[in-house]
C-alpha cells in the first residue's frame, strides 16, 4: 500500500509542488527581508543626518537669540542713561547685518523709539499675550514670533522683555527684526535633495519660513499632522502634504519659542535602495519563471495519468454535491422541527433539549440561572372577539418583544397557546433578574397595533431560580409555572418568584 502511494502521480506532484514552494518562498522571503533591512538602514541614516542638521540649526538660532538678548541689555542701559538717546542701540544695529531693525515699545504697547521709520505705533496685542504666556513659563527670555502681516517681508521678529535692574520687572519690550535671508545663506550649501526642506516653526506650531532647494519661502503650506506640543525636545514623525509623505526630524526650543524641523520625502530617501532592489526583483522574477517552467514541464509528463484520476474526482464531486444538498435539507428540516412556526422561537421540544446544557454550564461556573414562565392575560377573549388572525399577530408581536430583550446567553421558546418560557443565563444577580423581569412586564404591557386594532394585554410571569429552587430543568419549569399562576391570581401584569409555599396545586386557576 505504501509502495503504491510513493509511486502514485499524486505523491510526485505533491513532492514537486512542495520543493517548488519552498524554493520560491526562500527566494522571495530573502529578497523582502533584505529589502526591508535596506529600507530601515536608509531611513535610519537619513534620520541621524537630519536630526544632526536640525540640532545645528537650532543652536545657530539660539546663538542669534543670545545676540538679541545682548542687544536688549544695551537698550536697557541706554534707557537708564541720563541722555537716553539710544546711540549704542543704533550703532549695534548698523554693525550687525543680521538684525534689520529694532523697535522699542512700552508696557502699554505704544512705540517709544524705532531704528527705522514706518514702525507700527502700537504693538500687536497678539504678540503681547503670547509674550506674557512665554514669560510665565520660561521667565524674561526672548521669544520668536510670526510676522503680524505679509508687509514684514523677509523679517522674523524677536520679542525681548527689558527688565529694570532695580525693580526686577519688565519695563519695556524691544522688538528685534531678524533677517530671514541670513538663515537661507547659512544653509545654502547643504544638499537636502529635491523634496528636502528645513522649516522654522513658532511655539504654536505655525510655520515661519522654510529653506529648500527652491530657496527661501516665508510661511509655506504646513505639513500634517502638526508638531506635538508635549513630549521630548527632539523626535521623529511622519508628515505629509497633498503630494507625498515626509520623514521629519525636529528639535524644539521652548525657552525661545521656536522649533526647527528637517523633512525629506520618503520616496527620495528610499530611491537609491529601490533602484538596487528593482534590479534584484527582475533577477528573482526570472529565476522564479525558470523554476516554475521546469516544474510545469515535469508535471506535463504526468498529465495522461491524471486524466483517469480527474474523471474519478469528477464523479466524487457529483457525490459530494449531493451529500451537501442532503445535509442542507436535513439542516432545514431539523430547524423546522426545532422552531415554532408562528413565533419563530424555539418550540417546547428544542427548548427541553438545549436547557439542560445551559443549566450545566451555568452551574459549573457558579452562576445564577432563571426560568421564566409567561402567560398572556385575556388572550382567549382577544382571540375569540377579534379572531384567530389577530390572536396570531399578538403572539408574534409578544415573541418579537421578548426576543428584543434577550442577551447572547439567553434562550426563549413558545410552549403552546399563549405560554412562553425564557431562560436567563449570563452573569446576572437575583436583583438584576428582577429588573429584567420588570422590564419585560412593562414591555409586554404596552399597546399592540395589530391589523387596524389597538389591543391591550399584559403578561403574568413566574420566575424560578437555579440552584435555589431546583437543579433540574423540569423542576424549575414546574416552579416557574406555579409562580406564574400565583402572579395571575394577584391581578394582571404581575410577576412572582417561586417559593416553598407554592405547590403543583397552585398551577390550577381557581
Amino acid at each position: 500500500m505504501s509502495r503504491r502511494f510513493f509511486s502514485s502521480p499524486h505523491f510526485v506532484q505533491s513532492l514537486l509542488a512542495v520543493l517548488c514552494v519552498l524554493t520560491l518562498t526562500f527566494l522571495w522571503v530573502l529578497y523582502f527581508q533584505q529589502q526591508a533591512r535596506s529600507r530601515d538602514e536608509a531611513l535610519e541614516a537619513a534620520s541621524a543626518e537630519h536630526l544632526n542638521l536640525a540640532t545645528i540649526a537650532a543652536q545657530n538660532l539660539r546663538q542669534l537669540v543670545d545676540r538679541a538678548q545682548a542687544v536688549g541689555k544695551v537698550a536697557r542701559s541706554d534707557m537708564d542713561s541720563p541722555v537716553g538717546n539710544y546711540r549704542s542701540l543704533v550703532r549695534m544695529l548698523a554693525e550687525d547685518t543680521v538684525f534689520k531693525r529694532m523697535d522699542l515699545y512700552g508696557l502699554d504697547g505704544h512705540l517709544l523709539s524705532a531704528s527705522h521709520p514706518g514702525a507700527p505705533a502700537q504693538m500687536s496685542s497678539r504678540w503681547r499675550v503670547q509674550l506674557d504666556e512665554h514669560i510665565e513659563h520660561h521667565g524674561f527670555t526672548a521669544l520668536l514670533q510670526s510676522p503680524e502681516s505679509t508687509e514684514a517681508g523677509r523679517r522674523l521678529p524677536f520679542l525681548l522683555p527689558l527688565v529694570g535692574a532695580a525693580t526686577g520687572r519688565m519695563e519695556s519690550i524691544l522688538v528685534v527684526q531678524l533677517d530671514a535671508g541670513y538663515l537661507a545663506t547659512l544653509f545654502e550649501h547643504i544638499d537636502l535633495g529635491r523634496s528636502g526642506m528645513m522649516r522654522l516653526l513658532d511655539g504654536g506650531g505655525g510655520e515661519l519660513l522654510r529653506v529648500s532647494s527652491g530657496g527661501l519661502v516665508m510661511a509655506g503650506k504646513p505639513l500634517a499632522p502638526a508638531l506635538p506640543q508635549a513630549g521630548g525636545l527632539t523626535g521623529e514623525m511622519l508628515q505629509s502634504d497633498a503630494r507625498e509623505r515626509y520623514q521629519s526630524l525636529y528639535v524644539r526650543v521652548p525657552q525661545r519659542g521656536f522649533s526647527v524641523v528637517v523633512s525629506q520625502g520618503y520616496d527620495e530617501i528610499l530611491s537609491s535602495s529601490r533602484q538596487i532592489y528593482q534590479r534584484q526583483f527582475v533577477l528573482n522574477l526570472c529565476m522564479s519563471v525558470l523554476i516554475l517552467g521546469a516544474v510545469l514541464w515535469i508535471l506535463l509528463g504526468l498529465y495522461r495519468r491524471q486524466q483517469a484520476f480527474a474523471a474519478l474526482e469528477q464523479a466524487q464531486q457529483v457525490n459530494q454535491d449531493l451529500i451537501v444538498r442532503l445535509e442542507e435539507e436535513h439542516r432545514r428540516s431539523s430547524h423546522a422541527a426545532a422552531t415554532d412556526h408562528l413565533s419563530g422561537l424555539h418550540n417546547r421540544r428544542k427548548f427541553l433539549e438545549i436547557a439542560p446544557q445551559a443549566l450545566s454550564d451555568q452551574c459549573g461556573q457558579g452562576g445564577l440561572l432563571a426560568i421564566l414562565f409567561i402567560d398572556m392575560d385575556r388572550f382567549k377573549s382577544i382571540n375569540d372577539s377579534l379572531g384567530h388572525k389577530v390572536g396570531d399577530l399578538l403572539l408574534q408581536a409578544v415573541a418579537g418583544r421578548i426576543q428584543g430583550l434577550l442577551e447572547p446567553h439567553d434562550q426563549a421558546a413558545r410552549f403552546g397557546g399563549d405560554e412562553f418560557v425564557v431562560l436567563l443565563a449570563g452573569e446576572r444577580t437575583e436583583a438584576q433578574v428582577e429588573l429584567w423581569v420588570r422590564a419585560l412586564v412593562q414591555r409586554l404591557t404596552e399597546v399592540y397595533a395589530l391589523d387596524d386594532h389597538r389591543v391591550h394585554s399584559s403578561p403574568s410571569v413566574g420566575v424560578s431560580l437555579c440552584p435555589r429552587d431546583g437543579r433540574e430543568v423540569d423542576e424549575l419549569i414546574r416552579g416557574a409555572d406555579a409562580a406564574m399562576y400565583s402572579a395571575k391570581r394577584a391581578g394582571r401584569g404581575q410577576y412572582r418568584f417561586f417559593d416553598a409555599s407554592l405547590s403543583v396545586a397552585d398551577t390550577q386557576v381557581e
